[in-house]
């Protein structure tokens, strides 16, 4: 099981590009242990940013970080990485020379040989075309195909908690579907704990327990997805 209590706690976290720009603003909120959290907002919001900041591939510049009760603020992101946490980034960021199975290799680059068998094996039981294509080179791939690719590279790790940042991203309905079933397949044992970042707010409520609404690099709306489901302001000016 998942560690029990918090998988993530941020705490007053600021970030930005450059002195003028600032991209997040004192930033606070907790992930639970063992459940699926999304922060929802519109393009431009600061949601790529924090996911960045929480990899460890973009600087903050006030607040602090925990990792399952570690402040991890001073790693750099391989040391993230080997702490339990992996970043599926947006727009897929496939490595399109290489293959189906090489793009798992790289995911699993932290593992033993056997563990990383072990895991591509996983992958490919869940989803066998991954298997049957795996010669196949990952730019040849449709969107879709590559989302799906590209989440289970980041789950090559092993992470305790895995990042997702705007999954749904291009992708048609019916692939969007695709994807979000195998956000609830890999989240259904409770063993991993999944924080996601979705301009698709629809998508952030069905797939999370916990929502947080993030606009102009701040929080502006925390709760249950069913109480934002409730809330008719929010609903009307997000989904319309």
């Amino acid at each position: 099981m998942a560690d029990s209590g918090t998988a993530l706690r941020i705490h007053q976290l600021s970030a930005g590009y450059g002195h003028n720009t600032a991209a997040l603003h004192q930033v606070s909120l907790s992930v639970p242990s063992g459940r699926v959290t999304a922060i929802v907002g519109p393009n431009g919001a600061g949601k790529s940013t924090l996911m960045k900041v929480l990899a460890g591939i973009h600087p903050s510049s006030h607040g602090s970080i925990e990792l399952f009760g570690q402040a991890v603020d001073g790693l750099d992101a391989r040391r993230r990485l080997t702490s339990g946490l992996s970043l599926c980034p947006e727009r897929r960021r496939m490595f399109p020379e290489m293959t189906i199975h090489e793009n798992l290799l790289m995911g699993a680059l932290t593992a033993r040989p056997a563990e990383a068998k072990a895991r591509i094996e996983r992958a490919y039981d869940s989803v066998p075309w991954l298997r049957e294509r795996r010669k196949a080179l990952a730019g040849n791939l449709s969107g879709g195909q590559q989302q799906i690719l590209a989440i289970w590279r980041a789950m090559m790790s092993a992470p305790r908690l895995l990042l997702l940042d705007e999954p749904s991203l291009g992708l048609s309905p019916k692939v969007v579907g695709d994807v979000a079933q195998l956000i609830r397949d890999i989240s259904a044992d409770r063993t991993m704990t999944v924080l996601i970042v979705e301009q698709n707010m629809a998508l952030g409520l069905r797939l999370a327990t916990d929502v947080h609404v993030l606009n102009q690099g701040r929080i502006i709306r925390s709760g249950t997805a069913d109480e934002l489901r409730e809330d008719r302001e929010l609903i009307a000016t997000y989904l319309g």
